[in-house]
């Protein structure tokens, strides 16, 4: 199956408002979605029950602990820091370390963010010899709503265009312009909705969803973490 080659086909692309003047075409580049992270510093000591450390900035955490929480669409959501960090001892102890400010990348082969459950899961099969069962599971509540905000070098540069064309003297030729860029997605996640809504807001075009879909196909996934 080359979906990169039927959905750039001729009938594809004659679908497309052909009353515009310009079209951009972007190809390839993988979505990348961001969790904007504000746990309370108290939260944080008295879950842990004072096992955590903050140096310059970084935060270490002693593994086990998970960020739990709800997404600002009232989705109930748990963050396992794991997935970014490294694994450390110190004093006999094992620790992971968050870094503040900049966005933090997935780094492992386990899930950034899912349902407690799942990452509990992930954690008991990753890490089996320290992490035994839930009860080894430390939670720490993010009580404000976990904004997810999409990110990545394309959307990028296409909001770059868009503004360049929108700025002022020149208003009217972005309605000339149709922007076209095809994302290949698991569009039955919720982080669909998502994508399709910031697009929507730049008047891109993804692609038809029976073309785009591929099923099991996730995005990538970061975080940027703010103590209050």
């Amino acid at each position: 199956m080359n979906k990169g080659k039927d959905i750039l086909s001729v009938e594809n692309i004659a679908k497309m408002d052909m009353e515009k003047s310009k079209q951009f075409f972007f190809v390839g580049g993988v979505p990348v979605f961001d969790y904007m992270i504000d746990v309370e510093q108290d939260e944080i000591v008295r879950n842990t029950q004072n096992k955590a450390m903050f140096m310059d900035t970084k935060l270490f955490l002693p593994v086990g602990t998970i960020l739990t929480g709800k997404t600002d669409t009232g989705e109930e959501i748990a963050i396992n820091p794991f997935a970014c960090a490294d694994l450390m001892e110190i004093g006999g102890k094992h620790f992971y370390s968050l870094e503040f400010g900049g966005k933090q990348r997935q780094s492992r082969d386990i899930e950034l963010a899912g349902s407690v459950d799942q990452v509990v899961g992930e954690m008991i099969e990753k890490i089996p010899d320290l992490i035994k069962s839930e009860k080894d599971i430390i939670k720490v509540e993010i009580k404000r709503p976990v904004k997810i905000s999409l990110g990545g070098n394309n959307k990028n540069i296409i909001a770059a265009i868009a503004s360049i064309y929108s700025s002022y003297g020149v208003p009217s030729l972005i309605d000339k312009i149709s922007m076209f860029h095809p994302i290949f997605f698991d569009t039955g996640l919720e982080l669909w909705n998502i994508l399709q809504a910031e697009y929507g807001k730049l008047k891109v075009n993804t692609g038809d969803i029976e073309d785009v879909h591929i099923q099991g196909l996730v995005p990538r996934k970061g975080y940027v973490i703010t103590v209050v």
